[in-house]
């Protein structure tokens, strides 16, 4: 197959949705659907790698709304923070965390922000 002088997507960036086409027009298997050669052996080490990078994004999207003033219907932030609140459903799901400890840590929180900050 004739190499184009541009590069056939492996995704549609906006969405992230695969390019159904792609081994057709490149005569190649999607990489994306290739599986990794690598697997973490501790569950929780998984589960704390997976949701400290998750945050790390949402940290990336909150700088970027504030950037751009794009603090409303920002489908960007809204998928990070549906990304950070599944990895925290999982810390719950492996007994990491529990609710009610949560909940007490939110009561001090807000207590802290009615002290520290005019949101509350």
């Amino acid at each position: 197959m004739e190499e184009s002088k541009y590069p056939i997507p492996t995704h549609d960036p906006t969405t992230g949705e695969l390019n159904p086409r792609y081994e057709e027009l490149t005569g190649k298997p999607n990489p994306l659907l290739e599986k990794k050669d690598y697997s973490m052996d501790n569950k929780f080490q998984e589960l704390l790698t997976i949701t400290m990078e998750e945050c790390g994004e949402l940290i990336q999207e909150c700088s970027k709304a504030i950037r751009k003033d794009q603090y409303h219907a920002n489908k960007e932030l809204i998928r990070e923070v549906g990304d950070v609140l599944c990895m925290i459903r999982l810390l719950y799901k492996y007994d990491i965390i529990t609710w009610h400890e949560v909940e007490e840590q939110i009561l001090i929180k807000e207590d802290r922000l009615k002290r520290w900050s005019s949101l509350l």
